[in-house]
């Protein structure tokens, strides 16, 4: 008998635990407890800046033994800045949680599918968060997410994939700011 009055989340109808459900969304699990207190916006901006920085001064000074360590940080501040716009929307209706996003895109190979999650999923739920909560951001081009995640697979065309990345990251980085600006 319980079975007949459990939601779609696996909860039974009068669980206090279970999450609102909005008819349109898909879930995933169960919330992930959202950091407290929350996320400033300025640290979105500062990890942006700090892993485009650090990827482009990368180039020129890997000819002097430092590069290496520049793209080091270079991938910590992306991978820090991946996982807080990730754990920031953790309401149960995401498709992944923050460490799955991050933690698969260091397995060689398997990365060029994982990205399609990591990054182009991310977008779409950013969207959608902000939907969901009315939050107020110019919305991420999810097509231009794609087409990144498309061409970071082809060996010639990787080139113009991590420019449009930039791009896509910044947005990211605005959509991230707003929904972290709205929980202050």
């Amino acid at each position: 008998d319980i079975l007949c009055h459990m939601d779609d989340h696996n909860n039974t109808g009068d669980s206090p635990a279970a999450p609102p459900t909005d008819p349109g969304a898909v879930s995933y699990g169960k919330p992930v407890s959202v950091p407290n207190p929350p996320y400033q916006p300025k640290m979105f901006n500062t990890f942006y800046w700090l892993w485009l920085g650090l990827g482009l001064a990368a180039i020129p000074l890997y000819f002097v033994c430092i590069g290496p360590f520049a793209v080091i940080a270079s991938v910590v501040f992306w991978a820090m800045f991946l996982f807080k716009s990730w754990n920031q929307i953790q309401d149960g209706n995401q498709e992944t949680s923050p460490g799955q996003a991050i933690g698969f895109m260091f397995i060689p190979l398997f990365n060029l599918y994982w990205q399609f999650i990591a990054i182009y999923k991310l977008t779409k739920n950013l969207n959608a968060y902000g939907r969901r909560h009315n939050i107020q951001f110019a919305e991420i081009n999810e097509g231009m997410a794609k087409t990144t995640c498309i061409l970071l697979c082809i060996p010639l065309a990787n080139l113009v994939g991590a420019i449009m990345m930039f791009i896509v990251f910044n947005q990211i980085k605005i959509a991230s700011m707003a929904i972290a600006q709205a929980r202050l």
